[in-house]
């Protein structure tokens, strides 16, 4: 019998070995890396580098990449950073004062982690649109700035916004969370399939009408604005503000305080 388990354990040992051989070998290790206090944990190769670049001035981004990780925050110069494999640094170019941030045309994506900075002098955006199609997208200047339009999407990933003010904002992942946090906008449409909503709204919960829509989770907005559950497929509004933020989540919980 004591052999039995011995040679099981010894068995599970090496499936377990095999499994990690397996992962970084086609990932490679696993590594976490801090951007501005804001945390990325993902898999990076030995070879992994530092590339910065700086760009000019833009008073626009537009940011589409499938597997790498994206921050943008605030620093001294315009500047463009890729931490991964040297030979995939994203595409980018300033077109019409719009930062353009694509995959480059190999067939191998970026899986880094691509850091847009932004001087700290700045006040406004025109627009700052980001897609990740499997990364964590954080938004996070600081001091707060300015944007007319703010769309920020991730298929699987989790995303952070902090010190955001504008017009509009459109906030989506279908598996990950979603947390805002010093944020004002006139209309703000946040939804996740599968991931918590937490929001922190700059100028307080009751400056918001809120278009609730939840499936399995708990709502709570602010001291008694609305709590409770809400059954799949349906919705209700609550609180009389002056702006309006839609918030859904199929599969988590919607706290807004």
């Amino acid at each position: 019998m004591k052999k039995r388990r011995v040679f099981l354990l010894v068995l599970t040992l090496l499936t377990i070995a095999a499994v990690c051989y397996g992962i970084v070998s086609r990932f490679g290790l696993p590594s976490l890396t801090v951007s501005d206090g804001d945390f990325f944990f993902g898999y990076h190769s030995e070879g992994d580098k530092s590339i910065r670049k700086e760009t000019g001035p833009f008073s626009g981004i537009d940011i589409n990449l499938k597997e790498a990780d994206v921050c943008v925050r605030s620093g001294e110069k315009y500047l463009i950073t890729y931490r991964g494999d040297e030979s995939l640094f994203p595409s980018y170019e300033v077109d019409k004062k719009t930062l353009v941030v694509t995959d480059p045309s190999s067939a191998k994506k970026p899986k880094g982690l691509l850091t847009v900075t932004v001087p700290k002098k700045l006040a406004r955006l025109s627009e700052i649109s980001v897609k990740a199609e499997n990364g964590d997208i954080i938004v996070a200047p600081s001091p707060s700035l300015s944007a007319d339009k703010l769309t920020v999407s991730s298929d699987n990933g989790d995303i952070v916004m902090r010190n955001i003010l504008g017009a509009s904002l459109v906030a989506s992942s279908d598996n990950g969370d979603i947390t805002a946090e010093r944020i004002s906008f006139e209309t703000s449409d946040l939804s996740s399939e599968n991931g918590d909503l937490i929001i922190s709204p700059s100028n307080g919960c009751s400056a918001y009408r809120y278009h609730l829509s939840g499936g399995n989770g708990d709502i709570r907005i602010g001291d008694g604005i609305y709590q409770g559950t809400l059954d799949s497929g349906n919705g209700l509004i609550a609180g009389d503000g002056a702006k309006d933020m839609t918030l859904e989540a199929d599969n988590g919980d919607i706290i807004v305080k």
